[in-house]
């Protein structure tokens, strides 16, 4: 090789390294996404990440228990049964399995279980519906009742279909509102598997027109962030999105009373200098028992979740309770927001 052509070849491998140090023009990923293994269906651990999501940012009651800090497989946890850790029975509880694995029914008696689980709510190997396989067309439902069952009932969700969901993707995630994308994984045109969808990358200054967009995800396989290129399912590639789902709970936590997006010690301030006030009728925030006003009942609930029972003083000095425990208090209605949803093609 000449001096000129090894020159050339040197200049271009120093570009080329440098362009892919770069990386993406413009990349925003939400940080926090848990990234939980396979358990149950793809469709439920794709959903449970962003439930979990939720359970860490105002909403603890939807994760029971120990948390939402659980992301081992299954086998690791103590005595191999998963069932005892909150987050995989938040997926796939052990009535899910009983019921419903590994036959998409069982025949009772006994009674089938109450459904409490995401994988219930999302009707995961139920019916004709193959072991472990999930509706496409069930996974905001799914999330919806789920959140409803944990007594946070507004709430919204729907689908999105490939060419409408680039500009929804990108305002979900710089909202930090991870989604489920429901893709064609081994690449033969047809979606099948969900993942949890938690960031978004492209090339240049127009989004509207972005150069090799591409989609960061949990892809329930392993705790690493992917990226894939946004594009629709093709014989020719995998990993291309077919749908998106998004989710989200609408305004604060129960109990969030100063409305930062914590449930913590401030918020029985808040609610105490509410009461003093006398407007409690109009404020509705504050109405933890749901009866209408906010009052000295609320007040006590609100002390109650803090782990502390004394009187209630409206006025005097304000003793703040120290916050003894994380799980919070089921006091929103469980309404279900229904929907009617048209079926395509499962996904394991």
């Amino acid at each position: 090789m000449g001096r000129r052509a090894a020159a050339v070849l040197l200049v271009a491998t120093v570009v080329l390294c440098a362009m892919a140090a770069a990386g993406a023009d413009v990349e925003k990923v939400i940080p926090d996404v848990p990234s939980y293994k396979w358990y149950g269906g793809c469709g439920p651990t794709a959903g449970g990440m962003v439930i979990g999501y939720y359970d860490a940012h105002g909403y603890p009651n939807l994760i029971p228990g120990a948390g939402n800090t659980w992301y081992g497989d299954p086998s690791d946890w103590p005595g191999g049964d998963p069932s005892l850790d909150p987050v995989h029975a938040m997926i796939a509880s052990a009535g899910y399995f009983a019921d419903w694995w590994p036959t998409p029914d069982r025949t009772p008696p006994p009674a089938y279980h109450t459904d409490d689980s995401v994988a219930d709510f999302m009707r995961t190997s139920r019916g004709s519906t193959p072991q472990g396989m999930t509706s496409a067309g069930l996974v905001d439902d799914g999330l919806i009742d789920y959140a409803a069952y944990r007594g946070y009932a507004d709430t919204q969700g729907n689908y999105v279909w490939f060419p409408y969901l680039w500009d929804l993707f990108r305002q979900e995630i710089d909202a930090d509102r991870p989604m489920v994308f429901y893709i064609d994984w081994t690449g033969d045109g047809g979606p099948d598997h969900f993942v949890a969808a938690v960031g978004y990358q492209y090339d240049g200054d127009d989004p509207t027109e972005p150069q090799n967009p591409q989609y960061g995800c949990y892809n329930t396989y392993d705790h690493s962030l992917h990226w894939y290129d946004f594009r629709p399912p093709s014989s020719s590639y995998g990993q291309g999105v077919m749908t998106g789902t998004w989710f989200q709970i609408l305004g604060p936590a129960m109990g969030d009373a100063d409305w930062d997006g914590d449930v913590d010690a401030d918020d029985y301030l808040a609610l105490k200098r509410h009461l003093g006030t006398g407007s409690g009728a109009t404020w509705g925030q504050g109405d933890f028992d749901e009866d209408g006003d906010v009052d000295g009942d609320d007040l006590l609930l609100l002390e109650e979740y803090f782990g502390t029972t004394y009187s209630v003083a409206l006025a005097g000095t304000e003793s703040v309770p120290e916050p003894a425990a994380l799980g919070l208090l089921a006091l929103g209605g469980l309404a279900l927001i229904r929907r009617k949803r048209r079926q395509w093609r499962l996904s394991r």
